[in-house]
């Protein structure tokens, strides 16, 4: 009986430090990983940052009312060009 659990004890002991040094070696394989995917997303936030900042600028209203006068030529309709449509509600006796 001795025996058989000496030889447990000799067989058992490596196996657990092989699994141990195993786990060791995934645990920085996986934090590696970890580091080089939290890098990039640092990337991406600030890549995104800096387009959100090139979308206000580009959708103010002072940019695109200069683009809308300088490249299309429009300019602001005065009150006497403005045609208002009144439309009645249906059974207001007016078309029947």
């Amino acid at each position: 009986m001795k025996r058989v659990l000496a030889l447990f004890a000799i067989l058992t002991v490596p196996l657990l430090l092989l699994a141990t040094v195993r786990q060791t070696a995934r645990f920085q394989t996986l934090r590696a990983e970890a580091l080089r995917l939290e890098a990039l997303q640092k990337d991406w936030i600030e890549q995104n940052r800096k387009l959100q900042a090139a979308v206000s600028v580009l959708s103010s209203r002072s940019r695109v009312d200069e683009a809308a006068r300088q490249s299309l030529g429009l300019s602001p309709v005065r009150p006497e060009g403005i045609l208002r449509i009144r439309i009645e509600s249906p059974g207001s006796g007016i078309d029947g």
